[in-house]
């Protein structure tokens, strides 16, 4: 049986790409690692999984389609702001860097509950964090100290924008990093 990884996302304008890659280049020379390519950026909600595995099975994927259309289905447009950076799992052992969602978060906590309940009833599970954007994950932090301080001085940007639509999107790991395609996109209203 084939598995698909997929998740759901809230996409990222432009303008705000932008921004967030000027805060990643901020950080590059403090670490070694990957940054999030600017095409890749998003905010997570959701991945999909069966049986611990970081996929669903292929025979699935409509079902899901499916499913979040009805779990969209009447959401209103909103306000979405990061600000504020984490780093998982602490500043001792950074490993993945984050920028929090500050405005929307109850909106999306909601959508990520309904998706939870709803793949409950599919015989699939959601890994679901808080809902967050990667700016990079890191290797080696060639100063722990200065890569702190850079996280207190950076915490304080805030990018805003408007939400008008979720999206089901597939993954596929390359040795060059994930190449991420959109299964369906749905409008808010």
């Amino acid at each position: 049986m084939d598995f698909v990884r997929c998740f759901v996302a809230v996409e990222v304008p432009e303008e705000v790409k932008k921004k967030v890659v000027e805060i990643q280049k901020s950080f590059s020379p403090l670490f070694t690692g990957k940054s999030v390519e600017e095409r890749n950026i998003h905010v997570t909600l959701a991945f999909f999984t069966k049986d611990e595995r970081r996929g669903i099975p292929e025979n699935k994927v409509f079902r899901a389609e499916k499913m979040l259309e009805r779990t969209f289905e009447g959401v209103k447009r909103f306000r979405l702001e990061l600000e504020g950076l984490t780093i998982i799992p602490n500043v001792l052992r950074p490993r993945v860097l984050l920028m929090n969602v500050s405005k929307g978060k109850k909106v999306l906590e909601t959508m990520q509950k309904e998706i939870r309940i709803r793949l409950r009833v599919m015989g699939l599970t959601s890994l679901t964090n808080e809902p967050h954007l990667t700016l990079a994950r890191t290797r080696f932090i060639s100063s722990k100290d200065l890569f702190k301080k850079m996280v207190e001085q950076k915490s304080s940007e805030r990018l805003g924008f408007e939400v008008d639509k979720v999206v089901f999107k597939k993954s596929v790991l390359t040795p060059e990093g994930p190449i991420y395609s959109n299964i369906r996109v749905y409008d808010l209203v």
